[in-house]
């Protein structure tokens, strides 16, 4: 693109991702290495600087801003969805405190959180007859799941 920024996901094959799950964990992480096996894949084929750091370089962006202030509501009515609590996935206590210490800069778990907004979102459009995840309005506290 001429002037954006643009994020692919290359690697979100179903079929990958169910081989990447069947592989040892020796394949994914080693020391300070993620993508071991992707790494070994791309060996000769890019410069070996790159294939070799050991530090990820993502997309910044403000997250952690995000979900102290203007983006807050949103995350938490998200993170209190039916679908979340629904799903089985989290671990509601867990996300609820994280959110709490989030907001209160107690810890910077904005990447964390968003990462469960994320997978939430689209778990809920992905499935069959699935009911996307609803934005209610929240005034009291609440339980939410908890993630690993």
């Amino acid at each position: 693109m001429a002037h954006a920024v643009e994020v692919r996901l290359p690697f979100l094959d179903h079929r990958l991702v169910m081989f990447a799950f069947r592989l040892d964990s020796w394949w994914k992480l080693r020391g300070a290495y993620t993508k071991v096996v992707l790494r070994e894949a791309m060996r000769g084929r890019i410069a070996e600087p790159i294939r070799q750091r050991a530090t990820k370089f993502g997309f910044p962006t403000s997250v952690n801003d995000w979900f102290r202030g203007r983006l807050y509501d949103r995350c938490r009515d998200v993170l209190a969805s039916r679908a979340v609590r629904e799903s089985g996935v989290w671990n509601l206590p867990e996300l609820d405190r994280a959110l709490t210490n989030h907001k209160n800069g107690v810890e910077n778990l904005g990447n964390q959180l968003f990462d469960v907004v994320q997978f939430t979102s689209w778990h809920s459009l992905s499935r069959p007859g699935a009911t996307p995840v609803s934005n209610p309005r929240i005034n009291t506290p609440v339980t939410l799941p908890a993630f690993r």
